[in-house]
């Protein structure tokens, strides 16, 4: 049977790569050769980053109405509510458009023109704040009796998953297309709780090296967004991994 090894990993004693707990590297005592696998045992991670932030556009979106189109930009926070996030929002937009407003009724999120004709054109640009989380799926929509209904229920706990990524380690893909992903991290804490994950006999995560000459002397963990974008505040955490070994010739 392979050998297997566990290493145990905090970010307290790594090193902030860009300022960011989330890119952190550590640099092993002892480098290990013949790896053939790193298996994730386990993860403690605070739940503590904005779901409103600038990396991913959850914070921004442009809107055209009678051919005049602006700009709405809000600042990274923390959303914990729909009424919240309107509030926030609803105080951007009425500094260039007063009269239009955001509401919602029974999980639907309306925009409403206030003083518009019936049938105003109401176009968006493509932004997952409109899409993913106000539940605005197209991008243009024609006004009725002044307003205009967002196709889908709103959605403020989209974070459902992030992604734990091995940089610089030559690894077998573990996502489709161009997804950066070693392991798939479910979110299933609230924000301001410590999410904790243990491996189970069901779902074992783990990456293959393909090079079977290379050393791992340094372990670089990038956290990234289930849209594959950097999530960049954050508090400090833990992790375990197992080290499977080729057999020995």
């Amino acid at each position: 049977m392979n050998n297997i090894d566990i290493l145990h990993f905090d970010t307290l004693l790594g090193t902030y790569n860009n300022d960011s707990v989330y890119d952190c590297t550590f640099t092993l005592s002892n480098p290990l050769r013949n790896v053939q696998r790193l298996y994730l045992k386990s993860i403690e991670i605070p739940i503590s980053f904005n779901n409103i932030r600038s990396s991913n556009g959850t914070n921004t979106f442009q809107i055209t109405i009678q051919s005049n189109t602006y700009t709405i930009t809000m600042n990274e926070f923390n959303c914990t509510s729909i009424t919240s996030l309107l509030t926030v929002l609803n105080a951007q937009l009425n500094v260039v458009l007063p009269n239009v407003t955001f509401n919602y009724i029974n999980k639907y999120v309306y925009l409403q023109l206030i003083g518009y004709a019936n049938n105003t054109v109401v176009t968006f640009n493509s932004s997952r704040l409109l899409s993913v989380i106000l539940g605005f799926t197209q991008l243009s929509y024609n006004s009725i009796t002044n307003e205009v209904k967002a196709n889908n229920n709103y959605l403020i706990a989209y974070d459902n998953y992030i992604s734990l990524y091995l940089q610089d380690i030559p690894v077998k893909s573990t996502g489709y297309s161009n997804q950066l992903i070693s392991y798939k991290i479910p979110l299933n804490a609230v924000n301001g709780m410590v999410y904790y994950l243990q491996e189970l006999n069901s779902f074992s995560q783990c990456v293959e090296i393909t090079d079977k000459h290379y050393i791992l002397n340094r372990l670089r963990v990038v956290v990234f967004d289930r849209f594959g974008f950097k999530i960049t505040n954050g508090l400090d955490y833990s992790f375990s991994l197992a080290i499977n070994y080729h057999d020995e010739l």
